[in-house]
């Protein structure tokens, strides 16, 4: 797989990861010679199937240079992603669980809807929940105020007394 030169728009744009900028021209980036090989076991990696958190975490641990799960994937998908097997069998069991009948179709859509409902409901309890949580902060804090208590947010407790 060619690692090609690359070229930035100014000198101060982000150097895309295995590649430095050129001792000649800073607005040349060429490939690492150092992070390529780690690079490109790193998406044999991924190729194999392992998982792109772990393989990053891998590689950044390898090259000292920190790198995402979504950065290497990006780069994965590049430079390899056409002629990935895995993407190919993944696509074709895509292709194979997908609905075929309408009546099929129509069930798939109902589910997603009903999964989609479920997370509504989920976020909007929570926010009840933190509402219900925030109204009992407040009126905590006017008690305090009306009778000169400190109110420790932190803990949300009410500390003794503090008159003087």
């Amino acid at each position: 797989m060619a690692w090609d030169n690359k070229t930035r728009p100014n000198k101060t744009a982000k150097i895309p990861y295995a590649y430095k900028a050129d001792d000649d021209d800073p607005l040349v980036l060429v490939p690492d010679q150092d992070l390529v090989p780690m690079v490109e076991q790193a998406m044999d990696y991924l190729d194999e199937g392992h998982s792109s958190r772990r393989t990053a975490d891998w590689l950044s641990e390898k090259s000292g240079k920190t790198i995402s799960h979504q950065g290497l994937s990006n780069i994965w998908k590049a430079h390899r992603s056409e002629t990935s097997e895995l993407l190919k069998s993944r696509k074709k069991q895509r292709r194979k669980n997908a609905p075929k009948t309408e009546s099929e179709k129509r069930v798939k859509a109902a589910k997603r809807k009903r999964s989609d409902a479920k997370r509504v409901l989920t976020m909007a309890e929570k926010k009840i929940d933190k509402c219900k949580n925030s109204k009992h902060d407040i009126t905590l804090l006017k008690f305090a105020q009306v009778n000169k208590l400190s109110f420790d947010y932190s803990n949300k407790k009410m500390p003794r007394s503090r008159r003087g």
